[in-house]
């Protein structure tokens, strides 16, 4: 909706343009959706590349990414040691949960890692069970840009002082195995004081919580399908975190659903 302005003696129309909605997008011209694709950047529209298209489409879909069926990719591309640590984590913290007893198959299907594709009734990996539980090497080839980044940048005189990067090739690469090796290190140091519940003392403060809350996020909240990578720096004072992609819903409802389960992303699955 349009509205008169006077400016200085002269006579402006100002037009309020709100955000596509993203099941609405790409919005284009000339009927043309790979050619005439335009985004706002600033001041200014640039026409966009074949790939951003292909994940604005990707994006408008009201099914879940995550729960995608891999119907290419077999559970050989997962690894074994990832999801018997997960379990162990689990067993853990719900050690009356019926799924302890369940097989590996069962217990993925129950948490969406796995699941049937239409007609062949054969399981098959979706997009979260390979993120969370699957080999580097084979998330790839699903995510050709899948990249985890960590890294301690605390020595002024030195790039890095350590580093976790999921295509080092000397571990699985996975978002559970990078979360279970960059929580230690980003709660390294931080200050505990004296508390006691009971005659137990408690370890664990509000900072623990958001910086695992924060790493949880960045994971979970990824577009994996994006060149940009999850990447996570520990400075001398400060942490950051960064992801590629952008909320499939207002702010405002993310937050108050950031429920976070402290095992990790999966509550059922992995969400992005």
């Amino acid at each position: 909706m349009g509205l008169s302005q006077n400016i200085e003696g002269k006579s402006l129309v100002i037009i309020d343009i709100p955000r596509a909605k993203r099941e609405d997008k790409p919005i284009f011209i000339n009927n043309d959706i790979l050619n005439g694709t335009y985004r706002r950047n600033g001041e200014s529209d640039y026409r966009c590349s074949e790939e951003e298209v292909r994940l604005m489409l990707r994006d408008a879909s009201s099914q879940p990414l995550d729960l995608t069926v891999l119907e290419k990719m077999s559970l050989d591309a997962l690894c074994p040691d990832t999801i018997a640590k997960y379990r162990r984590r689990l067993e853990g913290v719900k050690p009356d949960l019926s799924w302890n007893s369940l097989s590996d198959e069962q217990f993925l299907y129950r948490l969406n890692a796995i699941g049937k594709h239409d007609g062949d009734g054969v399981f098959h990996l979706t997009v979260a069970g390979l993120l969370m539980f699957g080999y580097q090497y084979e998330i790839v080839k699903e995510c050709p840009y899948y990249l985890l980044d960590y890294r301690e940048e605390t020595d002024p005189n030195t790039r890095w002082v350590d580093r976790v990067v999921s295509d080092a090739a000397t571990w699985s690469g996975n978002a559970f195995d990078l979360y279970s090796a960059v929580v230690p290190k980003l709660e390294f140091a931080l200050k505990v004081p004296f508390k006691l519940e009971g005659m137990v003392r408690v370890d664990d403060t509000p900072v623990h919580q958001a910086v695992r809350e924060s790493l949880v996020n960045a994971l979970v909240h990824a577009s994996y399908y994006e060149r940009q990578g999850v990447v996570i720096i520990k400075g001398r004072d400060f942490y950051t975190f960064s992801n590629p992609g952008v909320l499939r819903i207002p702010v405002g409802d993310a937050v108050a659903v950031s429920q976070i389960p402290a095992i990790f992303p999966f509550s059922r699955c992995l969400r992005f």
